[in-house]
């Protein structure tokens, strides 16, 4: 390749890389208006009046409200997994696994609750609307995987991770959902969390 071809091709990449951090930006200040009014309530011009964003802006980033939300979803989500993952990692037992798990998921619950009802909602919607499925389904499968990761290193001959996934999720979006004061508190939750894993893999 000369010069000129590697001159070319390195605009493209921070052009491209520019215009990936404006729509991060973007799908930030317009998750937390989602988080408010949630999907079936939300237009895109009611998320860029509650954003603070223009409308053609976003018309200019995003195709429409579905890749919009779509984008917003997969990033707060990807930095969740991120957590989940690295928890797993650091983990050497099966008792450190629902340790580092069990705190990963507290901290979801008990300070970024917004965020995960987005989540929620959006799931909820794939149920009717089918634009949503294929992303829903990749993020539920990496989260799977996790669980099938810390099956395959601590508890060999177990193949339970949908069911295992399933019962978190389910204990998860309680947790969020309860107006109950408790269930705001970290320490409570953790030990929750903990207690089901336990249930779920030592009993």
């Amino acid at each position: 390749m000369d010069k000129l071809s590697l001159k070319l091709n390195d605009r493209v990449k921070r052009k491209s890389k520019k215009r990936e951090d404006k729509r991060r930006q973007l799908a930030e200040s317009a998750a937390h208006a989602l988080c408010t009014l949630g999907y079936a309530n939300t237009t895109l011009r009611d998320i860029a009046e509650h954003s603070g964003n223009a409308l053609g802006t976003l018309h200019y980033y995003f195709e429409d409200r579905v890749d919009l939300i779509t984008f917003s979803v997969k990033m707060y989500k990807s930095a969740f997994l991120d957590e989940l993952r690295t928890a797993a990692n650091a983990s050497e037992t099966l008792a450190e696994a629902i340790a580092n798990l069990s705190a990963g998921l507290s901290h979801g619950v008990s300070f970024n609750a917004d965020e995960h009802k987005l989540w929620f909602d959006i799931r909820n919607q794939a149920i009717f609307d089918e634009v949503f499925e294929d992303s829903i389904a990749e993020i539920e499968g990496e989260i799977i995987k996790i669980f099938a990761e810390i099956e395959q290193r601590f508890l060999v001959g177990r193949d339970a991770a949908i069911l295992d996934y399933a019962a978190i999720d389910g204990l998860f979006r309680y947790l969020m959902q309860s107006k109950l004061p408790e269930h705001r508190n970290y320490d409570a939750n953790l030990a929750t969390f903990q207690k089901m894993l336990n249930y779920l893999w030592v009993k």
